[in-house]
């Protein structure tokens, strides 16, 4: 890991707050990543740095210089790619009270920091701040978070019906964070698993006005199959800690539903193995996966189920059901 600083002149004291943005410095993602640099400082009054942690070796050079050149930009290169471990070398490298996340290509809406900021003040002893924002399809703007409130008033439960923490939602606070929260991260549902440790230990505070915009695309990876294949260890990793009855239950649900989907991905694909063995795992969620049981008469007639490719767990918003 190697590290660049801006001059001194560029960066008036120390940061109160740092936002931190895992990128690969991809030549395409130029516009989006500095328009997601430039969100950060627009409209907003509290002392800040924008930590850009490259990720990985495929980075363009060109992109590199420019982001070691700009101010109040402190650029952090990982040599081997890993979005987990850029989160944990993020919040490593930093040092303010206060930090938060942004992806490359989404943004934060004006004064977005000082709200964050200004909220958790006023609440001492949270650890998290969970936002509000809009999800952008179709240059429509949508609200992200449909029950965000929840999130204050049983952080746990919520969560599994609606993920409160998007990459850009959250605003933490350094003195109340353990030094383990983002060590060895889940490497997929990323989000979803920080929200969990911080749900089952610490205090969350919500501010229920739009602070970002996610930006969604057709190509995103919450539509990969490696998406697909990813969430049920995700979710088992999450059952193995989670020791609430009711929030297990719910996990469970999302986890048959994970297998369902599955099941029916590699049944539009003829891999007629496979759809068998995800539709088996799926009935052995009891009592959850139980409910799909209809679905091997779909599998014997070697047919689709209708509303197979709807979504899953997303980095934040509703869980979807079949």
């Amino acid at each position: 890991m190697t590290t660049t600083e801006p001059d001194a002149a560029q960066r008036p004291g120390p940061p109160e707050c740092s936002i931190i943005i895992a990128t690969m410095a991809l030549r395409e993602r130029a516009d989006t990543l500095f328009r997601a640099i430039e969100s950060v400082r627009k409209g907003n009054h509290t002392p800040l740095e924008v930590l850009v942690v490259v990720n990985g070796q495929q980075f363009d050079p060109d992109l590199v210089r420019r982001l070691c050149h700009a101010p109040l930009v402190r650029t952090i290169r990982l040599e081997t790619a890993s979005f987990a471990r850029a989160l944990e070398f993020g919040v490593r490298e930093s040092s303010a009270p206060y930090f938060g996340f942004l992806d490359d290509d989404d943004e934060y809406l004006p004064g977005a920091v000082d709200l964050r900021v200004e909220a958790l003040r006023s609440r001492p002893n949270a650890a998290l701040l969970a936002s509000n924002g809009f999800r952008q399809v179709d240059d429509q703007d949508k609200l992200a978070l449909l029950n965000l409130a929840e999130a204050e008033r049983d952080p746990l439960v919520s969560l599994f019906r609606e993920n409160w923490l998007p990459s850009c939602g959250g605003m933490f606070r350094r003195s109340r964070i353990p030094e383990d929260l983002f060590h060895d991260i889940s490497s997929h549902l990323e989000w979803t698993w920080v929200a969990f440790q911080v749900a089952r230990r610490l205090e969350v505070a919500v501010l229920d006005e739009p602070t970002f915009r996610i930006h969604s695309f057709p190509d995103s990876q919450s539509r990969s199959s490696q998406y697909l294949l990813n969430q049920p260890p995700a979710l088992r990793r999450i059952l193995l800690d989670c020791t609430r009855q009711d929030a297990r239950a719910i996990v469970r649900k999302h986890l048959a539903q994970s297998l369902y989907r599955l099941s029916n991905h590699y049944l539009d694909r003829k891999e007629y193995r496979l759809a068998w063995k995800y539709h088996l795992d799926c009935l052995l969620c009891r009592p959850e996966g139980w409910r799909y049981w209809k679905h091997a008469a779909r599998l014997a007639g070697l047919r689709r189920s209708p509303g197979s490719r709807r979504g899953g767990i997303g980095s934040g918003g509703r869980f979807d059901a079949p």
